[in-house]
Formats: C-alpha cells, structure tokens, sequence
C-alpha cells in the first residue's frame, strides 16, 4: 500500500536530490575559480548524476517507496515553475546587475575564465586603467587592463553552466531549477510543523506572491540565495532531530556555497553555525569528532575564502564601499540621524501594499513575537537563521524605484514572513476556528492577485534582442559603435553587452567625448557613433568637435514598465506595463 505522507525517506530522498544542485553550484563556482570553466566537466557531472539516479531507481525501487504526497508537492512545484518560465525573456541588457551579471556568466563559459578582454575594452583601458570600466557597467579592469565582474562568482557560474549547455535558455533554466528547489523545499520546512492543508497554503501563498514570480524573470542572484537558504533551513531542522553526518554536511554545503553567493550569506552561515552550537545535542555531536565536523569545514571555508578575494577582488572592493555606508547612520559632529533612517515606514508602507507584502509583514512579525515569548524554540530557527536580512526593513540599502527595492526582501525576509504567518494563524485558529483560518488563508491569497496577475505574462524587453540583432548586422566585427546611453531608450536596458557578447562587435557604451582622444582610432576600420532622436547631449558634444556623417536610422522596440518619477515625493502605485519604441541615427564619426 502507498503512503500518502512523508516520510524520514522521502525527506532523505528530497536532499539528496537538492545536493545533486548544490554540489553543482560548488563545481561552477570552484571552476570558475581556477579558470578551468568547461562544458565538459558540466556534462560529465549530468551524465553521472544520472547514471546514478537510473542505477539506485532500479535497485531500490526509490518511485514506489515515495509518498502520494511527496510526488504532489514536487509536481505542484514543477508546474508553478514551469509557467511562471513561458513568460520570461532572459535579461542580458547593459545598464543594471541582471545584465551585467548575464554577460558574466556568458564571458566566462566563451572564455572559460573570469578575465575577458574585447578589441574596444583593450583602447578604453588607456583612458581609465585599473579600477571600474565605467564603459563597460558591471565590470573592472585588472592591471593586465582584463575585465573583472564586480558581482559574486557562484550564481555567475551557475547561469554559465546552463548557459554553456542550453544557451541562452540556459539562463531561463538556470532560474527555474532554484525556484522549484525553493518551492518544494519551502513546503517540506513547512511540513515539519504544519499538516498538510497548512503547507499547501505556504505553497500557494508563496506561488501566487508578486515577488518571487517577478525577481525570477531576471539573472538576480536573489534567486539563488532563495534556494540555498531554505534548503539549508530544511537540511539544518531535519539534522537536529536525526544527528548524523550527512545532513550536517548537507546543510554545510548549502550554507557554505551561500556565503559566496551573496554577502548577507556569511551572516547566514554564522547564524546556523550559533545555533548549533546552541544546541546542546548537536554541540555534542560536532565535538565528538571535531577535526572532520568543525576544523575540516572551518579550513576549507577559509583556503576557499581567500582564493575567492583575489579572483573577485572588484567584488570585495564593493562591498568593503558599501560597508563604509553603514557609518551613514550614526549622527555626524553636532549634527543627527539621516533622516532616510528616521522615516521610512510611510513609503515602504505604501510600497508593500502595492505589491501585496503589507499583511504578511505585520502578521509574520506578531507571528515571530508570537513564538518568540512561548519559547518555541524550534519553530523560531528559521527567523533566527534570516534574521540579518530583517535590517533591510530598517534600510533597504538600495535605489528605491520599485519594484526594483523588493529584490532586498525576496530571498529571506518575505519568505520568513509568509512562513510566520501561516504559523501563527494555524496555531492559533486551526484546531478550534477551522472555517476562520480557511477563510484567513484565501483572503490572503485574493490579496496577492492583484499585483501578481497584472504581471504574470509581461515579459520585459521580449523583442529587443533580435532588433539589437538586425542594429549590429550594420557593422563589421573590426568598427567601434559607441552606443549613447538612450539609445535603445532606456539606460537600465542598453544593447551594447549582446552586441558585444552575441554577436561580437565592438560595441561600447559611450559618455565622454574626451576619451576619444585617448584611444586608438586607427586600430578600427570604422568609428560609429549611434543615438536617439529624442536628443542627445553626446551627440552636440561630438559634433563641434569632429566630423559626423549621416550612416544610416534604426529602430528598436521592446515591452517595459512605465514608472513613475523616482524625484521627491514620488508615487508608490504600482508601474504600468507599456510598449517603448525608439527610432535613432548611426553617425560615421571620420578620423
């Protein structure tokens, strides 16, 4: 007879399969590293993975001892995912981390390394030398005057591996493969206390939210840290109750791989590595063989912390920028607080109420209080873990156009929030008001419509890559196009990276007229130069100083969102979805 619950194996089965992903994302990641980034190596590992998985399938009978509820909650999770990917363009536009991020990842899978050099990064490195490529957003210039990412290595090499094996669907894949994980590992956390009907509406609040169906149309490495971090929840709650070596070293390697995914990941991992030494049964069991449970992951941590800092120097050097910022805060000689830390509850307010995050912020926190002054410790673990995400709500530490500003919330913070909230209203409703939380749990559901609905099928900038196509086919792989900001009509969206990077000219984006004097013409057949008609201020610029000759127009369309002004008292309602066209003129710039 099949059993319709889980189960200890189906739970065992289940991280098994997240640490096929997660020893994965450590093989990228490490490659990466070592400059050794291959196709092969990536295939190979596929190949024995599933090797493995058709091996133990037909020995053990895995598929006949899973629960009827096991298989639900994976296919639940599947085909939520699964939709949610058929209204996704991959983001590989200049201008904002998405992009930038996605040509990372794409540089290192052609170059099978992190430092990448283009005929038109090698003349602008005159003009800047080492430090920010500010013609190329994203990136830095080694003192070889190679090109550096700026953006941590791990989810850089995941969208590569997928990217090396699928293209540029490997991006949307990559993606899709940490939700899923997400999602059914998000319901079995919840099953470990909560029946069932409760975890489904974990599940279909979290399916139905605005902010993970939006953040997983774009090459964030929100998405990855999503994963990883309840993974690693799950694995460190099922490692307190069954002590033993492969769910500590499970859940090691989800917290390891996300403290190099993301740097609120080190305050992750040290929050977990607290809370077992908290515990008193698991600090037994750590010491009683220290050397492999604590000395060993202590070492590796830090031989690979190390050979992370040099490699992604330009990381560290941003992060060591935005740390000094924190020093914002504390009132200067004779003055006071910022006042964006004095009052920022009525706009953030306003924006989560836009979005439908408003009701599970003030029930999940009366939710976390709530379990806090019971004691029920067990239940607390995961808040205590994504605690250090919780300061965003005091200051999002980001540009504050939305829904942009949520990507500090969408990993941690709002997951831990809906997870409160179906707790706190489970344990305080379900036994006695049955027909009250049912009712609790669908007015919440009709809450998250509105927002998620209006974008569910909007996929940004969905024609522009074959028009950013068509636009490059203009020139030869030997001419310069420096590229005005708006021309493609928005900054956050430019087409220099695929131009670049898909299909190899020498595209730039282009600001300072100076630092035309600085590089070397003649190492070009052509120089171009390409801007909107709406008006450009590059153009009048260049036109009293060189000789522009009309070349040709261009047109370039794509779906975006129409936000409001960003300026003073902006508005908090949600963006429109609008369609944008931009017409402009390609200059010969003559030598």
């Amino acid at each position: 007879m099949k059993k319709n619950k889980l189960s200890a194996f189906d739970y065992k089965i289940f991280i098994i399969f997240a640490l096929f992903w997660v020893v994965l994302g450590w093989l990228g990641f490490i490659s990466a590293l070592f400059g050794i980034f291959y196709k092969a190596l990536f295939a190979a590992y596929f190949f024995l993975g599933a090797a493995s998985l058709l091996y133990f399938m037909a020995g053990k009978k895995i598929i006949s001892r899973l629960s009827f509820e096991f298989r639900c909650a994976l296919l639940s999770s599947f085909l939520i995912t699964a939709i949610f990917s058929f209204f996704v363009t991959p983001t590989i536009f200049s201008g904002r981390d998405q992009g930038s991020i996605s040509e990372a990842a794409i540089r290192l899978e052609q170059n099978h390394k992190l430092e990448f050099e283009t005929s038109a990064s090698k003349e602008f490195f005159r003009a800047y030398r080492p430090g920010k490529a500010l013609n190329f957003p994203g990136f830095y210039y080694d003192a070889k005057g190679n090109l550096v990412t700026q953006f941590p290595l791990v989810y850089i090499a995941w969208l590569g591996i997928f990217y090396s094996l699928l293209g540029l669907f490997g991006l949307v894949m990559a993606n899709a493969i940490l939700l899923f994980l997400f999602f059914s590992a998000f319901y079995f956390l919840s099953r470990q206390f909560l029946k069932i009907p409760a975890s489904a509406a974990v599940l279909i609040i979290s399916a139905t939210s605005f902010s993970f169906m939006w953040f997983f149309k774009y090459t964030l490495s929100e998405n990855m840290a999503l994963a990883l971090l309840w993974i690693g929840i799950l694995e460190l709650i099922v490692f307190l109750k069954e002590k033993n070596d492969f769910y500590f070293f499970s859940a090691a390697l989800a917290f390891g791989l996300i403290a190099f995914t993301r740097v609120e990941g080190f305050a992750f991992l040290l929050m977990a590595v607290l809370i077992l030494f908290i515990n008193k049964e698991a600090r037994k069991f750590l010491v009683a063989e220290k050397y492999k449970r604590i000395l060993f992951p202590a070492l590796a941590l830090a031989v690979i912390l190390v050979i992370d800092f040099f490699a992604n120097f330009p990381f560290f050097k941003e992060i060591g920028k935005a740390a000094l910022k924190i020093f914002d805060f504390l009132p200067k000689s004779g003055g006071s607080i910022p006042e964006r830390y004095l009052n920022p509850a009525s706009r953030a307010t306003g924006i989560f109420f836009a979005y439908g995050i408003l009701q599970y912020l003030i029930l999940g926190i009366i939710g976390i209080g709530y379990f806090l002054k019971k004691k029920r410790f067990s239940e607390i673990i995961p808040f205590v873990i994504a605690a250090p995400a919780f300061l965003y709500l005091i200051d999002s530490n980001i540009s504050s156009d939305h829904p942009w500003m949520l990507r500090r919330y969408v990993f941690a913070v709002l997951p831990a929030l809906i997870f409160y909230t179906v707790l706190f209203l489970n344990n305080r409703l379900e036994e006695k008001k049955k027909l009250i939380f049912s009712g609790s749990i669908i007015i919440l559901i009709i809450l998250n419509i509105p927002s998620f609905a209006k974008y569910l099928a909007f996929s940004e900038n969905d024609n522009l890559l074959a028009k950013t196509k068509e636009f490059s086919q203009q020139f030869s792989g030997n001419d310069l196009i420096l590229v005005d900001r708006l021309a493609s009509g928005d900054g956050w969206s430019m087409i220099t990276g695929p131009a670049s990077f898909l299909f190899g000219k020498n595209a730039v984006y282009f600001f300072n007229p100076s630092d035309l004097k600085k590089i070397n013409a003649r190492k070009f057949d052509k120089i171009y130069l390409a801007v909107p008609d709406s008006g450009s201020i590059l153009y009048d610029k260049l036109n009293s100083e060189y000789q522009l000759v009309y070349a040709n127009s261009y047109f370039l369309s794509a779906s975006r969102l129409k936000i409001a002004n960003m300026s003073g008292q902006d508005s908090i309602s949600s963006p429109e979805i609008a369609s944008s066209e931009t017409n402009g003129k390609i200059y010969e710039i003559m030598k």
